[in-house]
């Protein structure tokens, strides 16, 4: 009987604090004629300027009655007082003990945006996204804030993608490579190929071919039997002599050539062009897969590879090869240009220009005038006339004002050219 009594009497003790924690979980009447007649003090006080008074009222409101809106007449209070910093704090607490007002998320992501704090605008947008609260308002200033971009360079002739830490310029009749610092390193050359490992090829100052390190090691003094030399590319580097294209093993000795023309290694593969058709060979010289082709995608940089896919063909249009030398889809582009660092590349379907993926599906349909590679997500595109820069979803995230543009580094870094020069542009985010 005795142990009946205890059980009965916690089950009391629960049912009781069951209802009190209710009852101080719901507002009473009075409570809530008391937050009533807070805010409405407040917002008397506010209308006349008074808004420390005002202040204390909402505050004490909030503290009765913890709700959004509650809040942001506190919020919008400090901002009209000019106290921007308790504003700020505010909002701030406002995403944080009520994450799925939308309100909130739009009002600190805008106080970030227009102070610049564009870092800080993107955080605030992925927050609302995670609690289902991205409104297109927040939408829209999320890929403003990410995109957005600071000239960081002085001006070019000619400017070149960055594949390593240094990247090649012209400026007047003089090469030169600058750092992501846009520091000048190395020296200046008549001609030079961009830097695509740790030794690049040049023309001196004595018009003889050369190799430097990028710490500024001369490695080969004038070899005089070269008409051009390439950067060195996976311990290979490409030269030209007059009977026709070889390639320079880490000793600087022929290993394999000469060809009718070729390109530099990337992904393993390199292309060669013998007896008028091109196929692929790898780092020993050996050709590799069965097929040949008439026509074969190389880029500005002389590569055809990088990114692990070849586009060739023979005459019916561009397809896309493996590394393996194998066939990965029959496409018959009208033309293409081979991958950067991104997962897309721009092609060619008839008159327009569009992006497919590394299987050979259109993912971005056929639209623009010309089209660049994917590098830091995003491509390059052109639209009535000018350069702008899509994202994969196609969306201009960077709106068309260059006359020229190239690919973003993992660096965030891509030439673009204004009025005739070239400067380099950096992702702010």
């Amino acid at each position: 009987m005795k142990k009946l009594l205890i059980i009965v009497g916690m089950i009391l003790m629960l049912v009781i604090g069951w209802v009190m924690a209710l009852s101080n979980a719901m507002p009473s009447a009075e409570n809530s004629a008391q937050v009533e007649s807070y805010i409405r003090f407040a917002d008397e006080q506010r209308a006349l300027g008074a808004y420390g008074s005002a202040i204390n009222y909402y505050k004490a409101a909030v503290k009765q009655e913890d709700t959004a809106a509650h809040r942001h007449l506190l919020a919008d209070t400090y901002l009209e007082a000019g106290l921007i910093e308790s504003y700020q704090e505010e909002l701030e607490t406002i995403v944080s003990v009520h994450p799925t007002d939308a309100e909130g998320y739009v009002k600190l992501a805008t106080f970030y945006h227009e102070r610049g704090s564009y870092s800080s605008c993107v955080e605030v947008a992925l927050s609302a996204n995670k609690n289902g609260c991205l409104t297109e308002e927040l939408r829209e200033m999320y890929f403003d804030a990410l995109y957005r971009y600071t000239i960081i360079s002085d001006s070019f002739d000619e400017a070149y993608n960055y594949y390593t830490s240094y990247a090649l310029v012209k400026v007047g009749e003089t090469y030169r490579y600058v750092d992501t610092a846009m520091n000048y390193v190395l020296g200046e050359y008549s001609w030079a190929d961009n830097c695509l490992g740790t030794v690049v090829g040049v023309f001196d100052d004595a018009e003889q071919a050369s190799f430097y390190s990028v710490s500024g090691l001369k490695y080969v003094d004038g070899a005089e039997e070269y008409e051009k030399v390439w950067s060195y590319s996976e311990n290979l580097a490409l030269a030209k002599k007059a009977d026709g294209y070889y390639y320079l093993n880490a000793r600087y000795s022929e290993v394999f050539g000469p060809f009718e023309e070729a390109t530099s290694f990337a992904s393993g593969i390199a292309a060669v062009k013998e007896n008028g058709v091109w196929h692929l060979i790898n780092q020993s010289g050996a050709k590799v897969g069965e097929s040949t082709f008439t026509q074969i995608a190389i880029n500005e940089d002389n590569l055809c590879s990088y990114g692990g896919v070849v586009f060739a063909g023979n005459g019916a249009g561009y397809d896309m090869y493996g590394t393996d030398g194998k066939l990965i889809k029959q496409c018959g582009f009208a033309d293409a240009r081979p991958f950067f660092t991104g997962d897309y590349t721009a092609v060619k379907v008839g008159a327009l220009w569009g992006f497919v993926d590394k299987t050979g599906n259109l993912v971005l349909e056929a639209q623009y005038e010309d089209a660049k590679p994917f590098g830091n997500g995003v491509g390059a595109v052109k639209a009535d006339g000018l350069w702008g820069y899509v994202n994969h979803s196609g969306r201009m995230v960077i709106a068309p004002t260059f006359d020229d543009a190239g690919c973003f580094s993992s660096g965030k870094i891509a030439p673009v050219k204004i009025d005739d020069l070239w400067v380099y542009i950096q992702l702010n985010n």
